[in-house]
């Protein structure tokens, strides 16, 4: 029976028996093979096995599939060839090991003497033609470190993959894309994807997939399991330092926020606010567990007018109701603005998210919002009132301290004054603190419900 061993020569590889006629393999649960990989498209390809012949067809993935490192969208195999679906690797066998047709053993690294290679394989169902085997081979009692055996012959081909390193915005995720332009390597939320290519977002230059070698993980905590964390993950790391910056520039956007004069500057410290807080969400989306460094310059009129545009589809209805009742047009009752102001509530933590993940304005449609919102009633609801109290909080807090701030003018005492002061920058902390957290509990949304999500699917 033909085969695929994933991560050959690793210290822990595993097989995909395949069946006779289409075997589908992707990430999601309606292949006959899933493969729990953040680079493995929903549906990434089919291999089609049929009397001791195999193809292998893309079926429009976001990575790419490839053979001996080349590209292809149908291709044939041959023992021994090497394919890739995204950053997984495996090894194509037409028979099943200890089968007369194979007369090399698939290349393993020996297995440590620990507890992970003791008791029998765990098993996963993984659809009605294979079964994934997650643990490595036994060894024989006494044999101690065998070398591994030799691997089939691979004939050279043209290789698209340049090496790896780590994405030039998220230096702690692995950058799965390479732009030979600006010699730069980036993860998947940093470049932009038309059709089925992906481009680099400062030169345009079409990025080449790279692999990147895939540590497999332990079953991932659910969304209210990974809540508490959110609030100690600022301090992780050099996070205290971000927000002490970060607390800087949100004191300055409020010592602008009154003067018009400086209206451009406003406008770049909002934006960079909002590249700061998607900073944070992309990072947790990554699954990084420490603070991101803080975001640079270079797109924060971008992330002013992402800013702007979610906000006023959250509220621009309730906000076009009360300007119109401010000039007498229409006299719409109180307990209407109100529900609508509760309804924009609710609809923006999601919309926020939404646009930061996608990285555009457009992401804010109600059509892409709405579906996602009924995909985690419950998750969302308990998210969207920690982001809601959080928020609320922050300006209760913020209207404190703004009244000490100018009682503190009207005072003699020097010690009230200074009291004063100190108080407020310690909630400027604070309120950053804050900010940090409810960004921290979207991300945490994201990650536990991106497959239901589906947004970046192909």
């Amino acid at each position: 029976m033909a085969r695929l061993v994933v991560q050959p020569g690793s210290s822990a590889p595993w097989e995909i028996q395949l069946k006779a006629g289409i075997n589908s393999l992707g990430r999601g649960p309606a292949n006959d093979v899933t493969l729990d990989d953040p680079s493995v498209s929903g549906s990434h390809c089919q291999i089609v096995v049929d009397k001791g012949n195999a193809t292998i067809r893309d079926l429009g993935s976001t990575n790419g599939t490839f053979v001996n490192r080349t590209r292809v969208l149908e291709a044939a195999l041959r023992p021994g060839q090497t394919i890739h679906l995204g950053g997984l690797e495996m090894m194509f066998h037409p028979d099943a090991p200890g089968s007369a047709g194979v007369a090399q053993a698939v290349p393993t690294a020996p297995p440590l003497p620990s507890a992970r290679a003791a008791g029998p394989p765990r098993a996963v169902r993984v659809g009605p033609a294979a079964t994934v085997a997650l643990a490595p081979p036994p060894v024989a009692a006494g044999a101690g470190h065998q070398p591994p055996m030799a691997a089939p012959p691979v004939t050279a081909a043209p290789t698209t993959a340049v090496g790896s390193g780590p994405c030039k915005y998220h230096p702690r995720t692995p950058g799965r894309f390479y732009c030979s332009h600006c010699g730069l390597f980036f993860c998947e939320l940093c470049v932009t994807t038309r059709g089925h290519q992906q481009f680099c977002r400062t030169c345009g230059t079409e990025c080449v997939p790279v692999q990147v070698p895939v540590q497999r993980r332990a079953e991932p905590k659910g969304f209210f399991a990974r809540l508490p964390g959110a609030f100690v993950y600022p301090f992780r790391g050099s996070g205290l330092l971000v927000l002490l910056v970060s607390t800087f520039v949100l004191a300055l956007m409020e010592f602008l926020g009154g003067s018009w004069f400086f209206f451009f500057l406003k406008i770049i410290a909002y934006g960079y606010l909002f590249c700061f807080m998607q900073n944070l969400i992309h990072a947790t989306a990554n699954e990084e567990e420490q603070m991101p460094d803080l975001p640079g310059f270079d797109d924060v009129l971008g992330g002013a007018l992402r800013l702007a545009v979610t906000v006023l589809v959250s509220f621009g209805v309730p906000i076009t109701f009360i300007g119109l009742r401010f000039f007498g047009v229409v006299d719409a009752p109180a307990i209407a603005l109100l529900v609508m102001m509760v309804l924009g509530c609710f609809y923006f933590p999601m919309a926020f998210l939404a646009v930061a993940m996608k990285d555009t304005a457009m992401a804010a449609n109600p059509l892409i919002v709405l579906p996602a919102m009924f995909k985690v009633p419950v998750g969302y609801l308990v998210a969207a009132l920690l982001v809601i109290g959080i928020f609320a909080l922050r300006q209760f807090g913020g209207a404190a301290a703004g009244l000490a701030a100018s009682a503190s003018f009207h005072t003699r005492n020097v010690s009230t004054m200074y009291m004063t002061f100190g108080m407020g920058a310690l909630w400027s902390l604070v309120s950053v603190y804050l900010l940090t957290v409810s960004m921290r509990i979207l991300g945490l949304l994201y990650v536990a419900n991106k497959r239901k999500f589906g947004w970046f699917d192909h």
